[in-house]
């Protein structure tokens, strides 16, 4: 189990390196214990910031997880898409689009404008019809409580993505 005082302990080393701490779960995998630890920098997670990481806490989970069984530690990136869950989530991702599934099911996707700790704002970009062309106002905002939602994910529009030489 990871304890308040020990997930403050590996923030506070990974923090000292320029780096957040995204998220810590601990979990059974075909019947490996996992302990995944999420980090997160704004230009990007790279293999040695991973690396490091994993260098800079496997001395603290050596002496604070005894009581643990054999655990694989994982130390990688949130991912490109990734689901917000906390606070620090939703701060980490105004401005970048997300899928937004309601308790009923309706999914809005748009762009995060906005987080507080009961509702979000997204900007939903809305699709043109064929009797109109799509202009810079074919936007429509939505306020959403938090307590609506079922799921929040950042997405990447991976049309729009060209590779670069």
């Amino acid at each position: 189990m990871i304890t308040k005082d020990l997930h403050d302990k590996i923030e506070a080393l990974i923090t000292q390196k320029g780096i957040e701490l995204y998220d810590i779960e601990l979990l059974k995998e075909n019947e490996n214990m996992i302990l995944r630890i999420s980090i997160f920098k704004k230009d990007g997670v790279s293999l040695d910031d991973c690396e490091n990481v994993s260098a800079l806490i496997a001395p603290l989970l050596d002496v604070e997880l005894t009581s643990l069984e054999a655990y694989h530690l994982e130390v990688s990136s949130p991912g490109i898409e990734r689901n917000l869950k906390k606070p620090k989530h939703f701060l980490c991702s105004i401005g970048q689009q997300v899928a937004v599934t309601l308790s009923d099911k309706t999914t809005i996707v748009g762009i995060l404008e906005s987080y507080n700790t009961e509702e979000i704002t997204i900007k939903e970009i809305l699709k043109p019809t064929k009797k109109k062309q799509q202009t810079p106002q074919d936007t429509k905002t939505h306020v959403i409580r938090l307590d609506e939602c079922k799921k929040v994910k950042t997405i990447f529009d991976w049309k729009s993505y060209a590779l670069k030489e």
